[in-house]
């Protein structure tokens, strides 16, 4: 009876555990869909005027920054456990690029309709225990303290997509956590005061 329930409960987790990578896939292809609306919309309401454009862009673009970031912390978790690497691999990939893309769509955003809003590219790597740190960290300040004033990205950097390997390049990421603020690079772990001050600072 044991072994039957031993065995029962390493096929529930097993089972749980592609549940949860189809979901994970099944979302990131949702918004990559959402993304692709997002720009094409962005690209519509640009030939409206700007104020138009600006207004409504946001909120488009606030809704799937919310849902890239659950994404991330969900593909995260998953890297960590190790299960079906080449599957969860190819996630992350095509979780990068969606980053990329919405980091620079975010980028441009900001200083064309002039937001007073952060932009953060965070590069974390599996297997690291300050990179867990951080994001729980950046996770706090989202939620707490700053809300959609702070928009962050996420990339592994083990990502083989040479546009993750350029922004690396471009702004000397040698190991993680690392954070890119607005220009401004910060290599290893940032405590919770000081992104906080940093942050503010990139406010005012």
């Amino acid at each position: 009876m044991s072994f039957i329930i031993y065995l029962s409960g390493i096929f529930t987790g097993f089972y749980i555990q592609r549940s949860t990578i189809e979901y994970t896939e099944q979302r990131i292809q949702s918004l990559q869909r959402r993304l692709e609306n997002v720009q094409l919309e962005y690209m519509y309401l640009s030939t409206m005027g700007k104020d138009v454009s600006c207004n409504l862009l946001s909120v488009l673009v606030d809704e799937t920054n919310r849902e890239l970031w659950d994404i991330g912390k969900q593909l995260v978790s998953l890297e960590n456990t190790k299960d079906e690497p080449e599957r969860i691999s190819e996630l992350t990939s095509e979780y990068s690029l969606l980053s990329v893309r919405a980091w620079i769509l975010n980028s441009y955003t900001n200083e064309r309709c002039e937001e007073n809003k952060v932009v953060i590219l965070y590069f974390y790597s599996v297997p690291c225990p300050e990179c867990i740190q951080q994001g729980k960290i950046l996770d706090e300040l989202r939620e707490k303290t700053f809300g959609n004033k702070m928009r962050v990205f996420v990339l592994n950097t083990n990502s083989n997509e040479s546009i993750v390997q350029d922004l690396m390049r471009t702004y000397n990421i040698v190991k993680t956590p690392s954070l890119v603020v607005g220009n401004s690079t910060y290599i290893g772990l940032v405590d919770k005061d000081e992104l906080e001050d940093i942050i503010t600072t990139s406010l005012s």
